[in-house]
């Protein structure tokens, strides 16, 4: 009875939390996927969020149909961190693996068959086996070597694909600052990575579409040598990492210690060893949360009472953060991009789309206000500046340009580096015929 209950309980939360993004619209990579692949927007909604009301139910199955795993499914249910599977549409390949692991954790040792379902998101999954390690189906560890050898052309394909632009609607990694190749140093980018999403899925204060995390490396030198620092966020990893280890000691053949697993596992590819997509995004936590959670709530309904307030007080605040992160999914893109700005002011590429989108609209006073923003939070950022000469040139202020360019120019990025040398080249070049009076100031209006 208490089973059926549970069930009931998580999907009627599920239901009632995200029935309003039903009547969402799409926002960037939707907007997109829909000219390609046109599909019924009301439909995928409606998709989106039972793909993740049925993943709350295999957490609450998948570890034992206990207290623990109930309350863990609650919380996962409605934690910001899961947001970009039951409301955005291309996030759900995210949820559908995560589904193929927690039934291989329910079935077992049958479901280990469901590693093989679902193509998709590969990657997350990949070490995963591993979780079965110290449980009495250690042998689906052996999962791990033929999951490598039956996808690694696909994982190969995917990296190729990123770094040469074959792939459509993907990042495209930069040759000239090469992320995408292993250095040792990276290691202290993995110990910031794994801090960034431990403390994201105990207490996520920050949360939206464009995350802020590591995302300014390659901007400057500064800026680059301080993400390569051991600084505040690589000792804050490395305790998570180190707390993480101490309790999964402590809880090797239970729940507490296969969640930690779950959560190390399925996160591991995320941690920028190399990089090849986004440096931090939430869907690439969706399944490390769910064993982020049995472990949590595992060890605080071992204090009894206290152990209740904290899970209480997190629901609020989940549900709070949850709420206000909807917000950013609920338009269009630049409403999207403007709520994020808020959130992480000192990510520059939201304030590149905000003077772009202005320019584009043919207001270069308000572009021209957008980059000075940004410039608050990254004073020493060379697109920003050039999004400054692009206004004023476009005001017919051509000295002004001429001065914001050669600022660009002092504060050049490093990843792009060719291409953003060949736009300054380009640039002063025009103002060059302006100023020698061979073309006009501003283009003629027709």
């Amino acid at each position: 009875m208490m089973q059926i209950v549970g069930v009931l309980l998580i999907l009627l939360l599920n239901l009632v939390f995200y029935r309003k993004a039903v009547y969402y619209k799409l926002v960037i990579d939707d907007l997109i996927l829909v000219k390609f692949a046109p599909f019924n927007v009301k439909r995928s909604k409606i998709t989106s969020i039972f793909i993740h009301a049925v993943v709350a139910e295999f957490i609450f199955m998948a570890f034992g149909f206990s207290y623990v795993s109930f309350i863990a499914a609650l919380l996962f249910s409605i934690h910001p961190l899961a947001i970009q599977v039951p409301v955005w549409w291309c996030g759900r390949d995210y949820g559908l693996k995560a589904l193929c692991v927690l039934s291989a954790i329910a079935f077992a040792p049958i479901g280990g068959v469901c590693y093989f379902f679902n193509r998709a998101g590969t990657v997350t999954a990949l070490f995963t086996p591993f979780i079965f390690l110290f449980t009495p189906h250690w042998y689906l560890v052996f999962i791990f070597p033929i999951l490598l050898l039956t996808e690694w052309k696909a994982i190969k394909f995917a990296i190729k694909s990123r770094k040469e632009g074959q792939a459509v609607l993907r990042y495209v990694t930069p040759e000239d600052f090469k992320v995408h190749v292993f250095r040792w140093e990276n290691l202290i980018l993995v110990a910031k990575t794994f801090g960034y999403y431990s403390l994201a899925s105990l207490l996520p204060v920050k949360n939206g579409f464009y995350n802020g995390f590591l995302v300014t490396i390659g901007s400057s030198q500064k800026i680059t040598d301080y993400w390569y620092s051991m600084n505040k966020h690589f000792w804050g990893g490395l305790l998570a990492m180190a707390i993480m280890a101490t309790v999964w000691a402590f809880n090797i053949h239970n729940y507490i210690g296969m969640g930690i697993l779950l959560f190390v596992f399925s996160i591991g590819p995320y941690l920028n060893f190399f990089t090849i997509q986004q440096w931090t995004a939430p869907r690439y936590a969706y399944l490390a949360l769910a064993g982020f959670q049995i472990a949590l709530v595992g060890l605080l309904m071992q204090l009894g009472v206290p152990g209740y307030c904290i899970l209480s007080a997190l629901a609020l605040f989940y549900i709070d953060r949850t709420i206000k992160v909807m917000q950013i999914y609920k338009k269009d893109n630049i409403t999207c991009i403007t709520e994020d700005s808020y959130v992480y002011p000192d990510n520059p590429r939201l304030w590149y789309y905000r003077y772009e989108h202005m320019l584009h609209k043919g207001n270069p006073i308000m572009a021209y206000a957008e980059a000075m923003r940004g410039l608050q939070y990254n004073p020493e950022d060379s697109q920003l500046y050039f999004g400054l000469a692009c206004a004023c040139f476009t005001l017919g202020y051509i000295k002004d340009a001429s001065g914001f360019l050669d600022l660009a120019e002092k504060y050049m990025i490093i990843t792009e580096r060719k291409n953003m040398e060949g736009m300054i080249a380009e640039f002063r070049a025009r103002i060059k015929e302006v100023a020698n009076g061979n073309v006009p100031a501003v283009p003629k209006k027709v």
